[in-house]
């Protein structure tokens, strides 16, 4: 069994690293700990630990070609540890051969997995591997057929059931990708990325013990999917599902068949699964706005009238009687609603406020690109609020500065750890897009940036005033965990809050 070494400046890190190897039943049968360079220099060249788990901070440019050199020659598997995401962490890591970078804080699935991995590569003989190259080889041709077919009508000796997965944002379709291919399906699957969904193709043949259970198996497996995904990103996905025991000409048929299942998420969300068979035809509908209709947004605008406007939105697109629309035609129709709006724009010279200007665009692209219709609809009822809000300021002078309250209030709440952007835009009486898009144009600078950037100044002033612990100070200043502070702060200045407290005491 092999042994493992955790080379890591943190002893905090390094003990919840311990612990997590020996609560998890990990099958090392040595863990030791380094806590700088030198330390992990002398232990792997006594002991040639199987695997390393390494914070590539710790490493100075000065001994980076020897700890280099060591690890590509005694250990097998490397685990790097990064607090900075960028690209010259990425090169260190391909340098050293890292089987997996990761970024603190640890998102414990994925390190998890990646022990697991290196045990599994270490106990694996050579005998083994070879046969499964040659499997691999006889699968990698067999998938090139098979993902061709999914968009060229090649007829299917058997049917096998389709999954695609769409995760709720594009960026992180890669890296589903990746995981799924880790992902133990209890049949034969191939696993294909598309462009912002990933195919899961599911090998039923007719002898296949699961065959019988089919439907059965893949609500269990699609609702494990689910929830393993979630509990290792914190995010969504959808999933639709196409069993084999539907008849099809072709795995093209059954991959057009599937994604049109997968646009119910449109009306129901994500973390939801959708069966082919059990999706009902979508309706045509008229997308335009009537004559009258138009008339009525525009009176309902011109009142101010904004419960109004959020019953009219409300049941012309949750409430559907007669059968769900097609998904594009809804969004023809609220590009037709929003035509109205940029009307009562111009009329008041709301089109020259760039706040709004810039809502305006975010809302067309929502109703363009955004995957749920629910959300679409929040994105244009809060619009229709500022357009509101912006015709009553058009017609009365403003009472008070609304960037300057704002800053007033990041001032005196600064400390909460949870203040958002959405709390300080409700003390003002505004929504967030626009307070996001005031601050940006009047200060240069996001909520965010304007949040952090006083909360560093009072950590150096507790820092260079005080003899508080950086656990107190980061408290004070609206820091749950004293480690992200510490982070934070060394990326923001260069330096670490005690590197900070010693070198103005020096001065």
């Amino acid at each position: 069994m092999p042994k493992l070494l955790i080379a890591d400046r943190d002893a905090t890190e390094r003990t919840g690293i311990k612990w997590f190897v020996a609560s998890h039943h990990l099958p090392f049968t040595q863990v030791d700990e380094a806590a700088d360079v030198d330390q992990l220099i002398q232990y792997v060249e006594t002991y040639c630990p199987d695997v390393v788990v390494l914070e590539l901070e710790m490493i100075p440019d000065a001994a980076l070609a020897q700890v280099t050199h060591l690890l590509k020659t005694y250990v097998q598997t490397v685990i790097c540890l990064t607090t900075e995401s960028v690209f010259e962490r990425a090169l260190q890591a391909i340098e050293l051969q890292a089987a997996s970078l990761l970024v603190k804080p640890l998102e414990l699935g994925r390190l998890q997995q990646a022990l697991r991995q290196a045990c599994v590569e270490r106990s694996t003989d050579v005998s083994i591997l070879r046969q499964t190259a040659v499997q691999n080889d006889a699968l990698a041709h067999q998938e090139a057929l098979t993902s061709t077919a999914l968009f060229i009508d090649h007829a299917l000796e058997y049917s096998p059931a389709c999954l695609l997965v769409q995760p709720e944002k594009a960026a992180y379709n890669k890296e589903l990708y990746h995981w799924l291919q880790t992902f133990h399906f209890p049949v034969q699957t191939f696993v294909y990325p598309l462009s912002d969904m990933v195919a899961c193709v599911l090998s039923f043949s007719a002898e296949d013990e699961h065959k019988e259970n089919e439907q059965e198996l893949l609500q269990q497996e699609g609702q494990r999917l689910l929830q393993q995904w979630w509990e290792h990103h914190q995010s969504r996905v959808s999933i639709a599902i196409h069993p084999s025991y539907l008849p099809a000409a072709s795995l093209h048929q059954i991959y057009l068949r599937t994604k049109e299942a997968l646009k119910l998420q449109f009306y129901k969300g994500h973390q939801q699964l959708f069966w082919v068979d059990e999706q009902p035809p979508f309706i045509t509908i008229d997308p335009f706005l009537t004559p009258d209709e138009q008339r009525t947004w525009i009176q309902h605008l011109e009142q101010g009238s904004k419960q109004e406007i959020k019953r009219w939105l409300y049941a012309a697109f949750t409430q559907f009687s007669h059968g769900l629309p097609e998904p594009d035609l809804l969004r023809i129709r609220l590009t037709s609603i929003l035509a109205q709006l940029r009307r009562f724009m111009q009329t008041y010279h709301l089109d020259q406020d760039p706040s709004l200007d810039t809502a305006y665009h975010s809302v067309f692209q929502s109703i363009l690109y955004a995957p749920i219709l629910f959300s679409i609809v929040q994105d244009m009822l809060l619009f229709c609020f500022d357009l509101i809000d912006g015709a009553a300021r058009h017609k009365q002078s403003q009472t008070y500065d609304v960037v300057e309250k704002a800053l007033q209030v990041i001032e005196s709440r600064y400390g909460e750890h949870d203040l958002s952007l959405q709390a300080v835009a409700k003390e003002v009486e505004r929504s967030p897009g626009y307070l996001s898009a005031l601050l940006t144009r009047r200060k240069g600078k996001t909520f965010r940036q304007l949040l952090t950037e006083l909360r560093m100044e009072k950590a150096k002033r507790l820092l260079a005033e005080t003899d508080l612990s950086v656990r107190d100070i980061s408290e004070q200043v609206g820091y749950g965990d004293p480690n992200y502070f510490s982070r934070a702060f060394k990326q923001h200045l260069g330096l670490s809050p005690r590197a900070f407290r010693f070198w103005r005491c020096d001065k």
